[in-house]
């Protein structure tokens, strides 16, 4: 049977609170309440500004709604646009919301290195649209793959024998040709006071069958593709890299709130479904295309040989050879041709900067054509190119990065699962770095020799930077050198009269940033025809 009997303690306690009570009445009357209140608002006001101190977080963009997030202010056109003014308003980095992913986004060559290159272990993997997913056949494309053994390995095959300086130098006289191919065609019904050419047209064929030849071998200008039906080589390219670039341009809901990833979206769907499929047709009619070839000749050095040889050492056995080729193929194509537009239309613009080009040509050859030993020799036309690059980005926005780690950036805090987003567009139009950045201006590149286009310095980047940098540079700076070259040295270029409005200036963004409407250049011969080798 338990005691009743209190302890002396116990005892005490009804007096303690007797004298509890009595100070606070005497002291505070009728205002414990009010007390209270403002000592609960107090606590919470320290908790809040100490909580904020220890996030850190980048400067946010002011206007986020709950649910769509900043989505609303991203409406425009040209978004990369709307991300630059603000980074002149907010700084270099700052964050908003789109929808329910948490985006950092960085407009400064100094932060991009910091994240690419210090960093980047941090931020090694990317989170990708789920049209890239169905199209990319989840992550069989080097673009799309995480960072780690099988990446480093796909992406050295394809460094040693397709896009690497060692394997492109053995693909100079196929470019050689190529050009003298395109440039016999623009001479072909050329009036001797020249005409107006659709030079979309002419650079996107020398590209196309470029990027072919070194990949299968072969450039077919017509194909029977069963489930398709005939097809010319305009529609190939269509097929290959102007409906895929679509698809992936698309905006799916489900990208922005992962938590429905699970939906259907049947508009997105369907259409990349539909590029997918028609790729795929076309692409496995062009393997067999090339096996009958490999039957017949043997190997023609092509990159497809190099994996029909090598298909059981790479390590990852998701990644079919179609896939590798079709990146090849989209990649080589589309981002080229996009700076090789841009290039022709300002020297059509800028007809002193042409004559300066074509006077540095001129004094390096003579009366023969350029050839790829001449480069180094071509300081103007390598500034010309970089200018082009920073002021025209083909990709003005990288896939976001995923942070796989608490970590900082310029300083700020960067949670775990948040995305880090890369302006590049933003980072060559930076004024600080960049006076008069919207000027089309070659002379700023000359007068800098340390741009060189994301190796070791960030000032220009279109191919990224890092351990991620675009494979293809090497391949696509060789390109543009010898195109642009070959194409100045035997035609004067000039902009006809409606080319020059803003309408026909402004930027058209799919992926890439290609010329609003095609460039229709009027196109004068300096001389006969294709100058000797």
């Amino acid at each position: 049977m338990e005691s009743t009997e209190k302890s002396p303690f116990q005892m005490v306690d009804p007096y303690i609170e007797k004298i509890k009570k009595s100070l606070i009445t005497r002291y505070l009357g009728d205002n414990v309440p009010t007390v209270l209140i403002a000592i609960a608002l107090f606590g919470l006001s320290i908790y809040f500004l100490t909580s904020k101190k220890r996030r850190n977080y980048p400067p946010a963009i002011h206007g986020t709604l709950p649910i769509i997030g900043n989505m609303l202010q991203l409406r425009e056109r040209k978004p990369y646009q709307t991300l630059t003014r603000w980074a002149e308003k907010y700084g270099p980095i700052y964050r908003l919301r789109i929808g329910a992913l948490n985006v950092v986004v960085l407009n400064s060559d100094d932060l991009i290195k910091e994240a690419l290159v210090t960093k980047y272990d941090s931020i090694s993997n990317r989170r990708l649209p789920l049209a890239v997913e169905i199209l990319g056949h989840d992550k069989s494309t080097l673009v799309a793959r995480d960072y780690g053994p099988h990446y480093s390995a796909r992406k050295r095959h394809l460094v040693t024998h397709l896009l690497g300086p060692m394997a492109q130098k053995e693909k100079r006289s196929l470019r050689h040709e190529l050009v003298v191919r395109m440039i016999n065609g623009m001479f072909e019904d050329m009036p001797t006071e020249g005409k107006v050419v659709h030079m979309r047209h002419v650079l996107n064929n020398f590209l196309f069958e470029n990027t072919m030849h070194q990949l299968f071998g072969f450039a077919p200008k017509e194909m029977y593709v069963p489930g398709i039906g005939f097809l010319f080589r305009e529609q190939m390219c269509k097929i290959l890299v102007d409906d895929p670039i679509d698809a992936i341009s698309l905006i799916d809901w489900r990208s922005l709130w992962p938590i429905f990833k699970w939906a259907s979206n049947e508009k997105v769907e369907s259409v990349c479904k539909q590029a997918a499929r028609q790729r795929d047709l076309l692409c496995e009619e062009l393997l067999k295309m090339y096996k009958i070839q490999f039957a017949l000749k043997g190997p023609t050095g092509c990159y497809a040989d190099h994996l029909h040889q090598d298909a059981e050492f790479l390590p990852d056995k998701y990644s079919p050879i179609l896939y590798i080729l079709w990146e090849s193929v989209i990649e080589s194509v589309d981002t080229v041709s996009v700076a090789s537009e841009w290039i022709i239309y300002e020297l059509a613009r800028n007809p002193h900067v042409q004559d300066r080009l074509y006077q540095e040509i001129k004094n390096v050859s003579g009366d023969r054509m350029i050839n790829e030993d001449d480069m180094a020799n071509l300081p103007y036309l390598g500034a010309v190119i970089k200018e082009t690059l920073r002021l025209y980005n083909p990709v003005t926005v990288l896939f976001t990065r995923l942070t796989g780690e608490d970590m900082t950036l310029g300083g700020y805090n960067i949670p775990k699962g948040w995305d880090v987003l890369i302006n590049q567009w933003g980072i060559g139009m930076d004024k600080r770095r960049w006076p008069d950045a919207d000027v089309w201006d070659p002379e700023r590149c000359l007068r800098d020799p340390s741009i060189d286009l994301g190796f070791k310095d960030f000032k220009i980047t279109p191919f990224g930077g890092g351990k991620r940098m675009c494979p293809g540079i090497h391949m696509a700076m060789a390109t543009l050198l010898v195109e642009v070259c070959g194409l100045v040295q035997h035609f004067e270029f000039s902009v006809p009269p409606d080319e020059g409005n803003a309408d026909a200036e402004s930027s058209q963004v799919s992926f890439t940033t290609h010329k609003a409407t095609p460039l229709l250049a009027f196109t004068k011969p300096r001389v006969k025809g294709v100058l000797p080798s």
